[in-house]
């Protein structure tokens, strides 16, 4: 297609996109060797093409966590809740908590799919409940994991979300007047 075009490609850039997170189903050698095959079969070193690559996000990506504070709580018995699709039995017991975070998809959570949230682990018999995880915006948007369960939780008390590094505290808001979350600096002393 060069000779048909007249152009003569001296550059390749593959971009970025490269798994950054521990949990991820490929390995970054896995997706290093599936591209390696294929830039030797498409565009071998005799072809006179550079390649280059963007891994930012493998690099970034687990090295932040962001540590996200209920500010406020709602709960809603079962016949008022959609949780599941189905009506409610009236159940009193049922319960679907709403927890609201000082933090949210104008903010950190931007663009980003949340998967694990950590809290303390819970005892072996307490119960887990249903729950949307909202940020603090009161915007219909501003929904951070929509269906989930988690033991009963407080105001004020934290929440965990790995992998955070990559295009997160880079690209949020302050929207509805919602300052930037801060960021603090934490590292093992093995680490140093």
């Amino acid at each position: 297609f060069q000779k048909e075009l007249d152009f003569k490609m001296t550059l390749l850039d593959i971009g970025g996109g490269f798994p950054g997170q521990n949990d991820f189903k490929l390995t970054f050698e896995e997706v290093y060797l599936f591209i390696l095959n294929a830039l030797k079969e498409f565009f071998p070193p005799s072809c006179g093409v550079s390649v280059i690559a963007e891994p930012g996000r493998y690099y970034v990506t687990s090295a932040v966590t962001l540590a996200a504070n209920v500010i406020a709580k709602k709960v809603i018995m079962e016949e008022l809740s959609s949780f599941n699709g189905k009506e409610g039995t009236g159940d009193p017991t049922n319960l679907t908590m709403m927890y609201y975070l000082n933090d949210g998809v104008y903010g950190s959570i931007m663009w980003h799919e949340v998967t694990f949230i950590y809290v303390q682990k819970p005892k072996p018999d307490e119960p887990v409940y249903p729950c949307v995880i909202w940020g603090p915006t009161c915007d219909s948007v501003d929904v951070v994991v929509k269906n989930t369960f988690l033991p009963e939780l407080q105001v004020g008390d934290w929440l965990l979300i790995d992998n955070m590094g990559a295009y997160t505290h880079c690209i949020s808001t302050t929207f509805n007047g919602f300052k930037k979350t801060p960021i603090y600096y934490v590292m093992s002393r093995d680490t140093m």
